[in-house]
């Protein structure tokens, strides 16, 4: 078309070649309509691709989406999984000491008390149980001294009846003297 146009047009118009003006042109015009045949069937064919790619590019993002959601959707699940799991992990030991403080503060000190884990739930448990063995013997030696001091009562409420005879009878022993 150009070549047409720079070959055979241009030297017609300068040479005033009207009938070389004329067959240039009517060629110009054949290779101009078979060149915007080509740009137009580039452009459809354009279009197509440019549809066809859209439509990848919409699906492309539909699938991502809906994956997004569902690793959304599996990491929630796992989430409230090991947020269950973390919550019983405190709240079962927890619950645990509450219910061994609850004896000991019932007066039982008999209960026993299993420690598994050093976290901060079993570590309470463990003070928890030393408490326990601490009240315990405390209240050993509480009753030890209990049983001594009344042990030591009843030697001096014997003294005392022992002293009360012996007065009883020196008394009765100077009535009869006096």
């Amino acid at each position: 078309f150009y070549g047409v146009g720079l070959e055979q047009l241009v030297p017609a118009v300068q040479s005033n070649n009207g009938g070389g003006v004329a067959r240039a042109m009517v060629q110009m015009d054949t290779l101009y309509a078979t060149h915007r045949a080509a740009v137009d069937k580039l452009v459809v064919l354009t279009n197509a691709r440019i549809a066809k790619d859209e439509t990848d590019a919409k699906g492309m993002i539909r699938d991502a989406s809906l994956l997004m959601l569902v690793i959304m959707g599996v990491s929630l699940a796992a989430a409230v999984v090991v947020a269950v799991m973390v919550g019983r992990s405190i709240i079962v030991p927890l619950r645990h000491a509450v219910g061994v403080a609850q004896l000991v503060a019932s007066g039982v000190l008999t209960s026993r008390i299993q420690v598994r884990y050093p976290d901060e739930p079993d570590q309470l448990l463990q003070a928890l149980k030393e408490m326990n063995a601490s009240l315990l013997r405390i209240v050993g030696e509480v009753r030890a001294g209990v049983d001594n001091i009344a042990s030591a009562s009843s030697q001096i409420a014997q003294g005392n009846d022992d002293l009360s005879a012996r007065t009883e009878r020196q008394a009765s022993a100077l009535e009869q003297t006096a």
